[in-house]
């Protein structure tokens, strides 16, 4: 049963549009990220949904139900959807049980037991009476969490939850909430710019640019098979190398790729990943030399400048695994590894 589905959503504020024919589901149980720069219709999208914005055209449904199209247009509070936004929006002078169990209804033992199961499975059970400004920002992000799910909504609505954490800390945050909406079955659409975080959390990726979806897919399909550049380039840096397309293939001075769809003669380029320009030093033929080699972490990033003979003028970032990257100043020769490599035609 589908949780969300948006069907062909027009919105637009004044002149300028935020969604065009957007149409989008979420399933039970499923993470649903909704991905791309600022101004893409993320958020419009999320507080359509959460019945704050109220589109020009098009249905929404939160499971069966129809909160908005011919003529319905269902208020927030009727709309069975749970909403954890940037500010978390704590009340200062409530207990964690208290904001927990904050609007919701029944007897006073159901809503104990409720507030309570809910700070058990956040792992904050022991903090029931203490007050948000006590509790560390990631503890504080669980007891909003708990506050959205208290009242089992259909769907649960995340607005950049993360945003507001450090990075050690968003990193343990994000891991902590996928693990406990998937322990939940909770279906969630969430509004995030970090493609890293769509692609950890999401059973689903919809990318998103000028208000429509360009390709909504599973993170793997996303990541190693991009419908075009600008999802290519939306998840790390890419090399954009000039390629000659002959016979299905592309050929640039590094070697050569697939080029599905593309006809002979076609002006392309070959987008590469930097984990997929392939640097070794070189024992023949050269094609760069290392400009700079900084250190990530468990991987070198390498800045090259290309050799004339190649044609190339722009500087080009490959990684190297640590202890066996070449130094700056060193010649290497480059290659291509398919699987993080991608032919389009030219813009």
């Amino acid at each position: 049963m589908t949780a969300l589905r948006f069907s062909d959503i027009d919105h637009a504020y004044g002149t300028r549009p935020a969604l065009r024919a957007f149409s989008l589901g979420v399933e039970d149980g499923e993470i649903v990220s909704l991905l791309g720069p600022s101004g893409s219709g993320k958020t419009t999208a999320l507080r359509i949904a959460a019945g704050l914005e109220t589109p020009q055209r098009g249905t929404v449904h939160v499971g069966e139900k129809r909160v908005f199209g011919d003529g319905i247009n269902v208020p927030t509070e009727a709309r069975d959807v749970g909403l954890l936004f940037q500010d978390l929006a704590l009340f200062p002078h409530l207990t964690v049980a208290e904001n927990v169990g904050f609007g919701l209804r029944g007897g006073s033992k159901a809503r104990r037991a409720r507030v309570g199961e809910l700070l058990e499975l956040v792992g904050l059970g022991a903090h029931a009476r203490v007050y948000p400004h006590q509790l560390s920002g990631g503890q504080q992000q669980r007891v909003a969490l708990a506050r959205a799910l208290a009242p089992k909504p259909s769907v649960l609505l995340l607005d950049e939850p993360f945003s507001n954490l450090d990075v050690v800390l968003r990193q343990q945050v994000r891991r902590e909430m996928a693990d406990l909406l998937k322990k939940t079955g909770t279906s969630v659409l969430l509004v995030t710019h970090d493609p890293e975080e769509a692609l950890y959390i999401s059973d689903r990726v919809a990318v998103m640019r000028d208000g429509t979806i360009v390709q909504v897919a599973a993170p793997e399909a996303l990541y190693l098979a991009p419908a075009n550049r600008f999802v290519a380039s939306f998840f790390g840096h890419t090399n954009v190398i000039p390629a000659t397309v002959r016979d299905g293939h592309a050929t640039t001075p590094f070697g050569s790729i697939a080029a599905t769809g593309l006809g002979d003669g076609v002006a392309a380029d070959v987008l590469v990943r930097a984990q997929g320009l392939l640097v070794s030093k070189a024992s023949g033929t050269a094609h760069a030399v290392v400009r700079s080699a900084r250190i990530l972490g468990a991987a070198i990033l390498l800045e090259l400048e290309p050799l004339p003979e190649t044609g190339l003028t722009a500087p080009l970032v490959a990684r190297a695994a640590m202890g066996t990257h070449p130094q700056a100043g060193e010649r290497v020769s480059l290659a291509l590894d398919p699987q993080f490599a991608f032919a389009f035609a030219r813009d």
